[in-house]
Order: structure tokens, then C-alpha cells, then sequence
């Protein structure tokens, strides 16, 4: 079918309406006082719409503040890596859920054929394909709604009913004829209702019956699991856009309530949601340095239960960090070059899978055993509950045997500091000497305990100078809630990291009545309330006395030209 002309001679209401009833594929180019547009259309159904202002849909999302910028940025770039189309991309990544998507595409179709239909000079050309690539329009429209188009009543209004090609013809030929300058048509051409395969079907319009009908993506809104799936729900906290809908398309059929961000505060939210709804969840954090460490997920995930699986991205030279935080897998990636970050890509990103699917299948079993989904979860958080005690219980055990051996400071110091990290993100010990508190050992939430544990080794905060380690060193008495910012507090926070804390909690580490050293610890990894502190409490009580002692004895080996 070619279709030419003028606008003078045909409407683009008729032209829209020619394509309609002969079940055509292609684009339909308009030029209009140096004004261009177009219809994309799928077996006579329209399927998108562009203009000059208005070319692709990203752009018009982002003129629309739908997307920010940086975000378009980002699904531009897994656009281009994955080979995707935009509007995939975007629900990939969460940014629009599928039905506000759908509205927003209709939207847009609806604006462009508004000021198209009001064109009465110019020149149309329809050119033919074989069918629409959904790259080039941005999106899959199949996927999203189950059809290849809309029908052109929808946008061309009630006004402009679907006629007959009976009338439309002679305006046919004639904008055919004056685009080959002469006044009639083709010796030869065959009208359209000349062509018996072209004439359309008494079955309506329907644009192929014999077409299949793909069923919609299925894909899971934030917050709402797939329909008919399990409750299974996993958490991805990936910055790298690429990464992250890698994972989320590898995993898209596989029954799981797929939830992804790339921002630490909504990935906390996430959690804290979860938890409170005794939800079994898995999680994959990136601690590979793409973003903001998501360490502190982890931590605050077995924090909560230890029997959540939790998976890390990681670098090689942060594995061993990351391991001691208790991450059920560690996943290596690259760091070389775009080969080997490439080929790593692709193996995490199966690695990834793997886990999910086995942690899915192994909830799944303790369902089926326990029969019903309500027990699992009773027991699954319960034996949660259990596992927790008996940790805390080895924490204990540990302490034991740091303080049979007092002068070993730094193993007490060590084993405090790790039953602390059941409680806060970023923690130091500090002893009171000689006027001054000594930073003894630290470690922080990123994973990578050797960097804050050196810096806060031999740092010295004047006792005499305002800060919360003086407050209560002299008051003997716990401080938690806000810290006042003090040259000694601020210089303090930033030897942990970069995050500012919203509440800490700073206790002391007495003998009797004196106060030998202070525990600092805060949230400064993930921003969430720090749980009681009772427990850890009961520890540092009984660790005063050995304190002390390692303290005298580290003196003794100093006068003695020992060192210690």
C-alpha cells in the first residue's frame, strides 16, 4: 500500500482511518509548515505518536517531571547496555509502575493526535514495515497491555467515526497523482477495494486474528506481590542501574516479589517494612562500591534475623570484610577492564540468581513441611529469635576467656566491639590516661574493618575538652539520643565515616565507681533506631576489672621498655 499526498486533499482524520481499515504496519509522516510528526502504526492500530518537540518518550517524561533527570540518565544507559527498550527499562527500575506507564503512553499519543487532526495543509506520506520494533518507539506495548495498539476512535473522538473507504478513494489517487504531477491515476492501479487481500474483514477490525497475543510483563510494583505467586520477597540494593535490572530481568519469572533501588534510605524502608511484617525476604547488597556501601543492610538484616539470607556484591579486595560481617554468599566482581567487568556482570548476575532461587526453594519446603505459610513464619522468626540468644550467648563465652587473659587489651577490646556490632553500625573504645581518651580499636559499616579500625587507633581527645566521652566518664552514667556538635564530637564522627549519625549511644566501662574506658557507638551506617543496649551492657560490666588490669599491665611493659 502506498499512501502520498496532500493535506488539502485528505484529512489526517481520513489518512488515520485508510491505514485503520487496511491492517497496515508502518509510519505515517506529516510535514506542516516546517513542523514534522508522525504515527507509528501496528496492523492499522495505532502505537505511538511523535513530533518534533516532542520526539521520544523519554524526553516527554522528563519535560512532564515524571522522570528526574539523573533518572532518564540512568535508563538511558541500561537502554543502551541491555538493548532494551526504554519503557522496559523504566519498569525494570521501578521509576513507573505499569499502569501509570500505560496512562502516561496514551497521554502522549493523545497530545500529539490532538494537533495533528487540526492540520489542513502540508504533505502526509505513509511508509510501510513489516512490523514495529519496540526500540524504536521506546516501549513494548504487547508487554504492557496484551494489544499491539489502540484503535484511532480512542483519540481521534466521538466526532470522527471509522467510515467506509468508499468516498476516500478518489481523494486517494488524486493526492497520488499530483505527487507524480499529473491530474489522474496510474494506468493499471488497482484501487484498494480492488485488492481482495487488502479489503478488511467483516470481523470488526481486528488487526490479525490468526496473531498471538503476548501476555503482559509480568513485573512486581513495589510493595505488591505477583499475583498468584509465593510471598517471597527479595530486595536488591544495586546503584549501578545496569546491574540492577540484570538481576531483576534474570529473575522476572521466577514467582518473586523483586523489589530495587539504588537508594540506601528506601532500601531501609524496604526492610524495616518487611520485618514488621514477619515477612521472609532475601536480600543482595552491593558493597562493590558502585554507590553508597549497603553494608549496613546487612548488618541491620541479621541484626533483626540471622536466618535471613542476605547475599553481597563485593570486590576482591573487600571480600574478607565483607565476610566478617556474616553475608550467607559473598559474590566477587571485577574491577579490571570492560572485558573482565563485563564477563564478571554476567557471571554475579547468575550468581545472584542462583542464590535467590535456592533461598526461595528452601522457604518454600519449610512451608510445605510446616504446613501452611503461617507456621513457617512463626517458626522461621522465632528460631530467629533463638539464634540471636545463642550468639549473644557465645559473645559471653568469649568475654571469658578476653578477661582470663587481661593483659591481652586488644583481644578485649576486640571481642567488645564485636558484641557491640549486634547493636550499633560504627563503634570505638576509648580509655581514660594521662588526660587524655586513647583510642583503642574501632570498626565501622562498610565492611572493611582494617580502615576505621586504624583510624581510630591512638587518637586522642583531651579529657578536659567538651565532648560526649567526657560527659560520661564524669556522670558514670549512659548516654543515648542526639550528640551535641563539639569540635572533639564532630572530629570524633568523621574518623568512622562520612555518614552523620541520628542517634547514638555511648556507655562506660567502669570498675565499681570508676569509669576506665567509654564505648562510642551510633547509626551511622543505615540511619535506623538502635534497638535496648541492656545486653550489651551486662557485657561491658563485667569487663571494667579486666580493662583495668590490661591498662596496668600495658603501663608496666612500657616502663619496662616492653612496648604494648
Amino acid at each position: 500500500m502506498s499512501l502520498v499526498g496532500r493535506l488539502e486533499d485528505l484529512s489526517p482524520a481520513d489518512i488515520v482511518q485508510i491505514v485503520y481499515l487496511s491492517r497496515r504496519s508502518g509510519r505515517l509522516e506529516l510535514q506542516s509548515d516546517q513542523q514534522f510528526h508522525s504515527i507509528s502504526f501496528s496492523h492499522g492500530r495505532i502505537a505511538a505518536a511523535s513530533s518534533g518537540d516532542n520526539p521520544d518518550l523519554g524526553t516527554w517524561l522528563l519535560a512532564r517531571e515524571v522522570l528526574s533527570a539523573a533518572q532518564l540518565h540512568e535508563a538511558r544507559q541500561v537502554e543502551a547496555a541491555a538493548g532494551i527498550d526504554l519503557g522496559t527499562v523504566i519498569l525494570d527500575m521501578n521509576l513507573v509502575a505499569g499502569s501509570a506507564l500505560i496512562a502516561l503512553i496514551e497521554q502522549r499519543i493523545g497530545e500529539i493526535l490532538d494537533r495533528i487532526r487540526e492540520l489542513d495543509h502540508g504533505e502526509f506520506n505513509f511508509v510501510l514495515s513489516e512490523g514495529l520494533v519496540p526500540r524504536e518507539i521506546g516501549y513494548d506495548l504487547v508487554a504492557l497491555t496484551g494489544a499491539e495498539g489502540y484503535e484511532p476512535q480512542k483519540f481521534l473522538g466521538a466526532g470522527e467515526k471509522i467510515r467506509p473507504l468508499q468516498g476516500l478513494e478518489e481523494s486517494v489517487r488524486a493526492g497520488k497523482a499530483f505527487l507524480r504531477g499529473s491530474r489522474g491515476p496510474a494506468a493499471g492501479t488497482p484501487s484498494l477495494e480492488e485488492r481482495p487481500s487488502e479489503r478488511p474483514s467483516d470481523r470488526a477490525f481486528d488487526p490479525d486474528s490468526t496473531r498471538p497475543v503476548s501476555p503482559p510483563t509480568r513485573f512486581s510494583v513495589r510493595g505488591e506481590p505477583v499475583a498468584g505467586g509465593s510471598r517471597v520477597a527479595m530486595l536488591v540494593y544495586e546503584a549501578d542501574p545496569v546491574l540492577r535490572v540484570a538481576i531483576r530481568r534474570a529473575l522476572s519469572d521466577e514467582g518473586l516479589e523483586i523489589l530495587q533501588t539504588g537508594s540506601l534510605d528506601e532500601a531501609r524502608a524496604e526492610i524495616d517494612r518487611l520485618l514488621a511484617e514477619k515477612r521472609f525476604f532475601i536480600t543482595i547488597a552491593d558493597t562493590a562500591g558502585h554507590g553508597a556501601d549497603g553494608s549496613p543492610l546487612i548488618a541491620l538484616v541479621k541484626r533483626a534475623n540471622p536466618g535471613l539470607p542476605v547475599a553481597t556484591l563485593s570486590l576482591p579486595g573487600r571480600v574478607s570484610g565483607t565476610s566478617r560481617m556474616q553475608p550467607d554468599e559473598v559474590i566477587e566482581l571485577a574491577s579490571g577492564s570492560s572485558t573482565e567487568v563485563a564477563t564478571t556482570v554476567d557471571h554475579a548476575v547468575e550468581m545472584a540468581s542462583a542464590f535467590a532461587r535456592e533461598e526461595r526453594d528452601r522457604w518454600l519446603m519449610m512451608i510445605a513441611a510446616e504446613g501452611s505459610e503461617e507456621e513457617a513464619t512463626r517458626k522461621f522468626y522465632d528460631q530467629g529469635t533463638s539464634s540471636l540468644a545463642s550468639r549473644r550467648l557465645e559473645l559471653i563465652e568469649l568475654l571469658l576467656v578476653a578477661i582470663s587473659d587481661p593483659e591481652d587489651i586488644l583481644s578485649l577490646a576486640s571481642t567488645l566491639l564485636r558484641a557491640a556490632a549486634e547493636y550499633v553500625d560504627r563503634g570505638a573504645i576509648f580509655v581514660e590516661t594521662d588526660g587524655e581518651f586513647l583510642g583503642l580499636a574501632g570498626f565501622g559499616a562498610d565492611g572493611a574493618d582494617g580502615g576505621v579500625n586504624e583510624s581510630i587507633k591512638g587518637v586522642r581527645i583531651p579529657a578536659d575538652e567538651e565532648s560526649v566521652l567526657r560527659d560520661v566518664a564524669e556522670a558514670g552514667q549512659a548516654h543515648r539520643g542526639k550528640l551535641k556538635k563539639t569540635r572533639a564530637n564532630v572530629e570524633l564522627v568523621q574518623r568512622l565515616g562520612s555518614a552523620v549519625p541520628s542517634e547514638v549511644v555511648v556507655l562506660p566501662i567502669a570498675k565499681g565507681d570508676t569509669v576506665i574506658g567509654v564505648l562510642y557507638g551510633d547509626n551511622g551506617g543505615n540511619r535506623a533506631p538502635i534497638s535496648e543496649t541492656s545486653g550489651l551492657e551486662v557485657l561491658l560490666g563485667q569487663a571494667g576489672r579486666a580493662l583495668q588490669q590490661g591498662l596496668e599491665a600495658r603501663k608496666r611493659r612500657a616502663r619496662s621498655g616492653g612496648g604494648g
